[in-house]
């Protein structure tokens, strides 16, 4: 059998932290909480819900992309990259347990909580795919990341069945009017999805170890300059590998 790097242990623990965090994406992002915010918080009869998410998605994403070359090169030059993990990971647990008292017409406060949870979402994900190279060798690295990768989708598909009842029920009844039942019940699923990513990202947050720093940085502000500089590196190079260049533009 194929030795992997830092145990079993480790590996599993990275693992479970995408399992972990697939509830978010599954019920906050894609099944529950957009939802709940169109019909509940935003309540209009156009398309206005949709048009705000939509807004509240692109802040997020858009601040997630000019920060991460930043956050990249703190990633691979603090040798913290388990406390901005865990950081980033409470970020979102806390602001999703917040999500419960959203309520209707709370529209500022659904979009600005949505906002700072996707983002301390997105980066954790870069310092968790940073310690991929911790828990996995060249041999090994395709099928760890693999292994993450489908235990996820398991992960989302178990949170959405534990809070399937949570949802049952219909937002709006017959003459359009919210069904504050209903609306309990999302909230509590919220509540869940909280749970869940905090209780199951906890031995990520244990037996995950971090390896030194390659290279390291030593004042704040060169991670700024570290991180824009290894983008035009990195696109500079692209026109060598345009397959991967064409996989950067589409992403």
């Amino acid at each position: 059998m194929t030795r992997l790097r830092g145990g079993r242990a480790a590996v599993a623990s990275w693992c479970m932290f995408d399992f972990a965090n697939s509830a978010w994406t599954t019920l906050i992002v894609t099944v529950a909480y957009s939802v709940y915010f169109r019909e509940v918080v935003v309540n209009a009869d156009d398309n206005l819900g949709d048009q705000l998410w939509g807004q509240a998605t692109f802040v997020a994403m858009l601040l997630v992309a000019l920060s991460s070359p930043i956050i990249g090169a703190l990633a691979d030059g603090s040798g913290r990259r388990k406390f901005f993990l865990i950081a980033s990971t409470l970020q979102t647990v806390l602001v999703t347990y917040l999500l419960f008292w959203v309520g209707p017409g709370d529209v500022a406060a659904g979009m600005i909580l949505f906002v700072i949870g996707l983002i301390g979402f997105e980066v954790g994900y870069v310092f968790y795919n940073a310690f991929l190279p911790d828990v996995s060798t060249p041999t090994t690295i395709g099928r760890v990341s693999g292994w993450g990768w489908s235990v996820g989708y398991v992960g989302g598909l178990i949170a959405a069945i534990a809070c399937r009842p949570l949802l049952a029920g219909e937002l709006k009844d017959a003459t359009g009017a919210i069904d504050m039942t209903s609306v309990g019940g999302y909230q509590l699923s919220f509540v869940v999805v909280a749970s869940f990513y905090l209780l199951f990202a906890l031995p990520a947050f244990w037996f995950l170890k971090e390896s030194p720093p390659q290279n390291p940085v030593a004042r704040a502000r060169d991670y700024f300059t570290l991180g824009f500089r290894r983008v035009g590196e990195t696109l500079r190079h692209l026109r060598r590998f345009r397959e991967t260049g064409k996989f950067v533009i589409a992403s």
